[in-house]
């Protein structure tokens, strides 16, 4: 058990105990005193029996940067009628059993302007992704994977114009891409592996392309339900791709010859997942420029 003592320790501006499976405490009520505090790090400690109060005593501590309680066996968050946590950067709160509905993500929201790291991922959101998110201006990474997400993503995607990693798998988002998606100039990871989408993959690029496709690094398309991805990979928006270091198309419908010479202009590929298609027809030769390729997956 973590000793409440170290809520004496009133200078402290680091408190790392994650990671150590063993650990659980009684209440956090001890934390409060440590005013001073900058980052705290309690990932995988078991705070079930702390679960009706965490959040009233990390309030108490408005210097607060980073904050980690994945794996915390946390299930509810009682919000304090104003929340003082406005210098928060880092938010990790993933692999919980929190319901977290709209109007409490919305109150994240509404006081913790200053977020650039947000992983509420393996949660229960179960809705539309709420609105407000579209709106956190310095938000570089946002993971929300198996959180049970659905409908579509919203045009107001275009105003995270920090995003640098969008991670979106495991739910069940369907509709259209929307090609706001490609004014994000500085994503470079984007996962929308195992949703609900289907028709044309084309679409899909033609909806990435713009300045998006200059910083895009990493692009995960995979199974994508029982319809998926269908049609051809078409040069004409593919080329844009330069800076593609992992792409992932596994567990689609693609049919007809492995159009791999339509990959030549991803100059920087390392990795291309194309397996558990309908691919037919001999084993193409590898296009020249594909010599940084380290990981190929075609069965």
């Amino acid at each position: 058990m973590i000793p409440q003592q170290l809520g004496n320790l009133s200078s402290l501006l680091y408190l790392g105990l994650g990671h150590n499976l063993d650990l659980y405490v009684d209440n956090l009520h001890w934390v409060s005193s440590l005013s001073s505090l900058e980052s705290l790090d309690l990932s995988y400690v078991n705070l079930s029996k702390a679960y009706d109060h965490w959040l009233l005593a990390l309030n108490m501590i408005p210097s607060l940067q980073e904050l980690r309680l994945s794996y915390c066996y946390l299930s509810h968050i009682h919000f304090p009628s104003h929340i003082n946590l406005t210098s928060l950067e880092t938010l990790d709160l993933s692999y919980n059993s929190l319901k977290l509905g709209g109007s409490i993500l919305c109150t994240f929201r509404n006081n913790m302007s200053l977020l650039i790291y947000l992983d509420l991922s393996s949660n229960n959101i179960n809705s539309v992704i709420p609105n407000c998110f579209y709106s956190f201006s310095n938000l570089e990474h946002l993971h929300l994977s198996n959180t049970n997400l659905h409908g579509i993503i919203s045009s107001d995607v275009a105003n995270l114009t920090s995003i640098v990693n969008l991670n979106l798998r495991g739910n069940a988002l369907a509709g259209k891409i929307p090609s706001f998606m490609g004014k994000l100039c500085n994503l470079e990871e984007f996962d929308l592996a195992g949703n609900n989408y289907k028709g044309s993959v084309s679409m899909v690029f033609e909806s990435l392309s713009g300045c998006l496709s200059k910083s895009l690094k990493s692009l995960n398309l995979g199974g994508n339900s029982f319809d998926s991805f269908t049609g051809q990979i078409l040069e004409t928006y593919m080329r844009h791709f330069k800076k593609l270091h992992v792409l992932s198309l596994r567990n689609n419908i693609f049919s007809g010859p492995i159009p791999l010479s339509i990959f030549g202009n991803l100059i920087s590929l390392k990795t291309l997942d194309l397996s558990s298609n309908n691919f037919s027809g001999p084993l193409p030769e590898f296009h020249a420029s594909l010599s940084k390729l380290e990981s190929l997956s075609i069965d």
